[in-house]
């Protein structure tokens, strides 16, 4: 393998194009209009974000209130169905921590 010679300018000039190649980046990336482009796009987002947050909201109240209600029609069975779930819970971790 043939020794290269290490020259200022084998240094420089690859150092010298990136930087004007990340000056352009950023003069591109902070120009008025696409700014203007990014903060419509933030807005968009966080339009949809906030229908989202809505809907899932709207959906778990449903969804507590249709368990509060069968709670309270079903009791017993309520109760006895939480041990159940507690003691297969309890088996399966217990099992898994001995493994």
């Amino acid at each position: 393998m043939k020794d290269v010679p290490i020259t200022e300018s084998l240094i420089t000039e690859p150092i010298s194009k990136l930087a004007s190649s990340a000056s352009e980046v950023f003069a591109e990336a902070t120009s008025p209009s696409t700014r203007r482009a990014v903060k419509r796009k933030v807005a968009k987002i966080k339009r949809r974000a906030a229908e989202f947050y809505d809907d899932a909201r709207d959906t778990t109240r449903v969804a507590l209130r249709r368990a509060d209600h069968e709670v309270r029609r079903h009791p017993y069975q309520s109760i006895l169905l939480g041990a159940g779930v507690g003691i297969l819970l309890g088996y399966l971790l217990s099992r898994r921590s001995t493994d």
